[in-house]
């Protein structure tokens, strides 16, 4: 198994021909000063915060609903519908992702309204 795939008892999932790749996160930052959301044009609207996690969108982001994570130095992306799946993630382990995971789970609706908000 590769070091970015969850084992099977997990319900956390990762495309095993496709390695993580690493985020563009040198100007992505919770709240962006003015002049780089000018300048590259987004923003990131935070949804919500638990356990260390931080779960956001980026204002330009496209379909489908997905959400972003950070946690620390790691970051994933996981697809909200038609069901909660991981689609990328870099420095996390199968615990965190899973836990993760667990969080989105439970605020699904929360994601759903705040995406409709910003990007219906």
């Amino acid at each position: 198994m590769s070091s970015h795939q969850a084992p099977e008892h997990c319900s956390v999932k990762a495309a095993a021909d496709a390695p993580p790749r690493h985020f563009p996160s040198e100007h992505a930052t919770a709240e962006p000063d003015s002049e780089t959301a000018v300048r590259y044009k987004w923003t990131m609207p935070k949804i919500f915060e638990q356990d260390g996690y931080s779960f956001f969108f980026y204002s330009n982001d496209h379909a489908p609903i997905h959400v972003h994570v950070r946690r620390g130095e790691g970051e994933a992306v996981f697809v909200v519908e038609p069901e909660v799946e991981l689609r990328e993630s870099v420095g996390f382990n199968v615990r965190e992702l899973s836990r993760a995971e667990n969080l989105i789970d439970d605020h699904l609706e929360l994601i759903k309204q705040k995406w409709a908000e910003h990007l219906g």
